[in-house]
């Protein structure tokens, strides 16, 4: 199967997901060694705004996965912010770098501290999840477990698509083994961890995602941009990035 029509599998698998729930907003936020907020769309309801965005994503060169799911959650809560006009109640609205600031090796406190102060601000972020879609490993940026507890701990679950060569069934069972703790944690926040060897998978846990995802309310695409250096590897970026037309939160993992 060429790359144009894995590309054209994996758009319209992500389309029809949007088919599928007409209700959601739609945001699309790529990133490559950060989130790039300005190549990307607020959420939204127009889907052809949000389709003509993500086809003039191309390859980035690295893969910040944590970083990415903090920019998906801090895109929800601006959101949150400008919806319920919380500027007319003297609220500021905290800034992407302010998240990546709390975590602080030298002072462990100081993301606790910033994720209650966020919390007592925006509440539970309940309906809105993130899908996370990979075909590799974060080499970047904040560590992509830390980043799932900073979620799990605004109740916004995160779910994550592993796609794999066809040709090694093995690679998924070594992502389990490497990544135990990961997996675990995506579980206990309510997310979960798939892994697509086809094309044709992304479809099947697309759909598997709405099953568990069935309430209408918010949800968000983060679409990761990378680089590749063999054919194979540049198919499933475009798979990648049209996956992530989905809106529920969308990371890609290098």
């Amino acid at each position: 199967m060429g790359i144009g029509e894995k590309m054209k599998i994996a758009h319209n698998a992500t389309l029809d997901f949007f088919k599928q729930r007409k209700g959601d907003l739609v945001a699309v936020l790529p990133f490559s060694d950060s989130a790039l907020f300005g190549e990307g769309t607020p959420f939204t309801t127009d889907r052809q705004y949000v389709e003509e965005t993500t086809r003039l994503i191309g390859p980035g060169s690295s893969t910040a996965i944590g970083d990415g799911i903090l920019g998906g959650l801090w895109l929800i809560l601006r959101d949150i912010y400008v919806t319920k006009n919380m500027r007319v109640d003297g609220l500021a609205m905290p800034q992407f770098s302010d998240i990546i600031k709390s975590f602080d090796p030298e002072n462990v406190d100081r993301q606790r501290v910033f994720q209650n102060q966020l919390g007592r601000q925006f509440g539970a972020l309940d309906g809105s999840f993130i899908v996370l879609v990979t075909d590799g490993e974060s080499n970047m940026g904040i560590s992509p477990t830390l980043a799932v507890h900073f979620a799990i701990g605004m109740h916004l679950p995160v779910y994550v698509i592993k796609i794999e060569e066809e040709a090694s069934k093995e690679i998924g069972e070594q992502v389990s083994r490497d990544v135990p703790e990961f997996v675990a944690d995506l579980e206990a926040g309510g997310g979960a961890y798939f892994r697509a060897t086809f094309p044709s998978d992304i479809e099947r846990m697309y759909k598997k995602i709405d099953e568990l995802r069935p309430t209408r309310v918010r949800t968000q695409t983060i679409v990761e941009q990378h680089s590749y250096r063999y054919e194979l590897n540049i198919a499933i970026l475009f798979l990648l990035l049209f996956a992530a037309l989905v809106r529920g939160v969308y990371l890609v993992i290098e």
